[in-house]
């Protein structure tokens, strides 16, 4: 006997279903949260990459996680692997440390550079991490760049945080931390802020109240 034939889906049908089904899920998930639906699979991202580990720093220092959460956001798209952001500005700076014409950049002296290559200052000059934390803060913490970025990456973040501004955090002043944060000063008491994008502030705080509410319904 002949054998009958398969009713089979063509793959190209196959592909259309799956990317409608997307749409339905992502329309879904708008509706739900009244808010964009790519930003929302970024919260939830963040939270699934770094939630236990930010829950468990944050009482130990007594600050709010869904700040820390906020500033992955902000910072590195809540991606787990992450490129370095290399900063031109700082590069310059260690440089002329290190040469001499510079007594020192924040707490980098000339003894500190002395016997680096280029490639270690471009480093230093480099921000790493969920935090992006700058390389050369790996002296303050008296731990190697490769921590800033390494599995403890978000224990080794907050620690420099909370000793940089951690009483801003505290004290609720969050506008004032993630100015500083961004830019090393308080938000300006008059004038626009000094971040390198003019909503990052704004954002930082819109995110803080979206993680919350997010954690509440949990």
């Amino acid at each position: 006997m002949p054998r009958k034939k398969r009713h089979t889906i063509p793959r190209f049908n196959i592909i259309i279903l799956g990317i409608i089904g997307l749409i339905v899920i992502m329309y879904s998930i708008f509706k739900t949260t009244n808010i964009d639906p790519v930003l929302s699979l970024t919260y939830q991202r963040i939270e699934k990459l770094y939630e236990e580990d930010i829950e468990r720093e944050a009482k130990k220092y007594d600050v709010p996680e869904e700040y820390f959460k906020a500033l992955i956001l902000l910072e590195s798209s809540g991606h787990k692997h992450i490129p370095k952001r290399f900063e031109p500005h700082v590069y310059a700076q260690l440089k002329k440390v290190q040469a001499g014409r510079r007594k020192h950049y924040e707490q980098i002296t000339g003894k500190t550079l002395k016997n680096l290559s280029d490639a270690a200052i471009r480093n230093l000059a480099s921000s790493w991490g969920p935090f992006q934390i700058m390389g050369y803060k790996c002296y303050q913490l008296g731990i190697y760049i490769s921590d800033l970025r390494g599995k403890e990456s978000i224990k080794w973040g907050m620690q420099w945080i909370d000793t940089n501004y951690g009483d801003l955090l505290r004290q609720g002043r969050y506008k004032d931390a993630f100015h500083m944060h961004n830019t090393g000063r308080l938000y300006p008491k008059k004038g626009v802020p000094h971040t390198h994008n003019p909503e990052y502030v704004k954002n930082g705080l819109m995110h803080m109240k979206e993680f919350k509410k997010r954690k509440m319904k949990k």
